[in-house]
């Protein structure tokens, strides 16, 4: 062969080799962060494919951007060029070879907190197993617990930058992972977070209706199951706005009721109360049914009080089946309280932090009276007044 030819195919050759040698470029490099939010704290899962094997004892690196002068790598001063590791540990890193965890068999991870015009950089030391070729690496910093390929417990460390270009506009920066035969770069972009606003417009309803004569009241509708068994018996059943005691007499109590309902989205809860005109009262001759608790000095003073059959006596008393009726001031099961608020003082039937039940929460209130042997006949009247206030 002639000399010149034998040179050319040995250079070709030696050519082909080096080719063959060569370091290759990681492929499907990627770093997905947890969040984008400049200064934020972030978990970063760095993934990419090695073409070529990882030796044993050799070296994985992954390097942010150059800290640059004036900037520190603290919690308290995010970089404006680089990201800051902000205390990541090795306890905070997991490293997944396909779905394989092989954080073990790394003998070291080194974070370097950096000096000016060094780069962050976190360094995987190999132990005395190396890493196949067409290996897909996942690093996963800022994590200390794995089920399968997911992150369950995140602890992220690394903090943002702070935000450099317009709104809008992300920053790019370049990530940087190198091994002791292949190098790749990936791009981060972190961007504002976008503020989103929404508003509930507040509902509220407040309606009264009659509760039919004869109507027992310990029902899940009314009262609950648990509460006394009263049965309204005035015989007349009451409307939105009148409600007729009918002929009292000295020997039993009569009854009537109404059902207030408050519907409404106020997450504070709401409250009724009511006031009166005054005395159950005959406008003829001045004759009143005194009130059960006596006259009010206050709101919600004195406290409600029972009623005697053969006792003149007057009051309204309240109960329900969502417990936002106190039966420690109205009453309870065998032990009901009245009481007849003035036209100065109110009484509470309902104070409640919580927002109603869907459809809304129904309050009863039972009016009663009773007649002595000397009450005067004649037509008696107040008028009862329910407030509802939500508090949103």
């Amino acid at each position: 062969m002639p000399r010149t030819l034998a040179l050319i195919f040995f250079s070709i050759l030696f050519f082909l080799l080096v080719q063959r040698v060569e370091a290759g470029n990681l492929t499907s490099i990627s770093d997905l962060i947890s969040t984008s939010r400049p200064t934020a704290s972030a978990l970063h899962v760095v993934k990419f494919t090695s073409q070529n094997a990882i030796p044993a004892s050799s070296n994985i690196r992954i390097a942010f951007p150059v800290l640059k002068s004036g900037e520190s790598n603290n919690p308290s001063s995010p970089s404006a060029t680089t990201f800051q590791m902000n205390g990541l540990t090795q306890s905070s890193i997991k490293v997944l070879q396909g779905g394989t965890d092989i954080t073990s068999n790394f003998a070291s991870i080194v974070v370097n907190n950096p000096t000016v015009g060094t780069s962050p950089t976190i360094v995987f030391t190999l132990g005395a197993q190396s890493i196949p070729a067409g290996s897909v690496l996942t690093f996963f910093l800022g994590c200390t617990t794995l089920s399968g390929s997911t992150c369950t417990t995140p602890d992220p460390h690394i903090l943002n930058p702070t935000k450099t270009a317009a709104n809008g506009i992300a920053d790019i920066w370049t990530l940087t992972a190198t091994t002791s035969v292949d190098s790749g770069k990936t791009k981060i972009a972190t961007q504002e977070g976008v503020n989103l606003s929404a508003n509930v417009e507040p509902t509220f309803t407040f309606t009264i209706a009659g509760i039919p004569d004869g109507t027992s009241l310990n029902s899940l509708a009314y009262c609950g199951t648990s509460h006394e068994k009263d049965t309204t018996n005035s015989g007349i059943s009451p409307t939105a706005t009148e409600v007729n005691l009918e002929n009292i007499s000295t020997a039993a109590s009569n009854s009537a009721a109404q059902l207030l309902t408050v519907a409404t989205n106020a997450s504070q809860g709401y409250t009724i109360t009511t006031n009166s005109t005054g005395h159950l009262v005959n406008a003829t001759n001045g004759a009143f049914f005194p009130n059960a608790q006596g006259d009010p000095i206050a709101n919600n003073t004195p406290s409600p009080f029972p009623m005697t059959i053969g006792t003149a006596s007057y009051g309204i008393t309240a109960c329900d089946a969502h417990s936002k009726v106190s039966p420690s001031f109205w009453g309870a099961n065998g032990n009901l309280r009245f009481a007849n608020p003035s036209a100065t003082f109110l009484y509470t039937l309902v104070n409640s932090n919580i927002m109603p039940v869907a459809g809304g929460d129904s309050i009863v209130v039972m009016y009663r009276a009773n007649a002595a042997q000397n009450t005067p006949a004649g037509v008696y009247r107040t008028v009862m007044t329910y407030v509802a206030t939500a508090v949103f």
